[in-house]
């Protein structure tokens, strides 16, 4: 791959989180056919197939011979994401949509940022200057202000039960923020194509263990009676992983949070507004606008 400068990654990841705020609402379509966990499983084989496909037309399927000469660790990033589907799946009902999309972008923020601080797996250092903290600080306040939703998704009894999920989405947010230098580690060793479709197949296999673990499977065959493009959720999680994977070296795994964070939300915002894939129509506020800038100002700090 041609080395891709700061600015051209910050807007390719921009427009690709942008992209990837329909997984969510296509996946849920999806699930009202096949269930929840089956849902997850039939969206990353769907990526799964997208990309062989790529792969195979790239003429890089050679790198996956290379896959045994990789570090054990290079191959949780499938797992992450796998886990941290099901996490999601999980808690939702405690903490509701938005308190899962507030606990997650928290947990990836405060372990984007100290993940650059350290230049830990293979990313350089970028220390930890008021900026970046001011940064992080306004993506955080531009999250909370799209989501409020006044007696929605937070009202919600059982307290004990929503902090001990809030908890562990946090965490799960923290191990998110792995998965693109992590995947990018795996793409040094056999290429990032190849790392995608392979991050996409072990999160596969550990779905499909949910399924038969929870005994869903007979979801995973209704998927073939919903319309085509309720199965896009997989395609988009491959664009969006691919793409992490090719350009974490090059704006960080601040700049990747960053950039996801605002594309989908602002994204988001988009759809809501025009009530897309039936999902409640939400009017376009000033405070939704404000939000929205304040998303735009957190990146620009943080990868400036």
């Amino acid at each position: 791959m041609v080395p891709v400068s700061a600015l051209p990654a910050v807007l390719i990841m921009l427009a690709v989180s942008a992209q990837f705020a329909l997984q969510a609402p296509v996946n849920a379509r999806l699930a009202l056919t096949t269930g929840k966990v089956p849902a997850a499983l039939v969206s990353f084989l769907v990526g799964v197939a997208g990309l062989a496909v790529v792969v195979l037309v790239s003429g890089g399927a050679g790198g996956l011979a290379d896959a045994g000469d990789a570090a054990g660790w290079q191959f949780l990033g499938g797992l992450i994401g796998a886990a941290f589907v099901l996490t999601a799946l999980v808690t939702v009902p405690l903490v509701g949509a938005g308190g899962v999309a507030a606990a997650t972008i928290t947990g990836q923020m405060i372990g984007s940022i100290v993940l650059d601080a350290n230049g830990w797996l293979g990313l350089d250092p970028e220390p930890v200057t008021v900026w970046r903290v001011a940064g992080a600080a306004l993506l955080l306040a531009g999250t909370v202000l799209i989501l409020r939703r006044p007696g929605g998704d937070m009202a919600v009894p059982n307290r004990a039960g929503r902090r001990i999920a809030g908890a562990f989405i946090v965490v799960a947010g923290l191990a998110l923020a792995t998965q693109a230098p992590i995947n990018a580690g795996l793409g040094d060793a056999i290429g990032g194509l190849e790392a995608a479709l392979v991050n996409f197949v072990v999160g596969s296999l550990v779905l499909a263990i949910a399924v038969v673990a929870t005994r869903t499977g007979r979801g995973v065959p209704a998927a073939v009676r919903v319309p085509r493009r309720y199965l896009a959720g997989g395609l988009i999680g491959a664009i969006y992983v691919t793409a992490s994977v090719l350009l974490v070296r090059t704006i960080g795994a601040g700049g990747i949070a960053a950039t996801t964070i605002t594309g989908q939300l602002a994204s988001s915002v988009a759809l809501d507004r025009a009530g897309a894939l039936g999902l409640d129509e939400r009017p376009l506020t000033p405070l939704r606008i404000a939000a929205v800038g304040l998303l735009i100002a957190g990146t620009c700090l943080i990868v400036a």
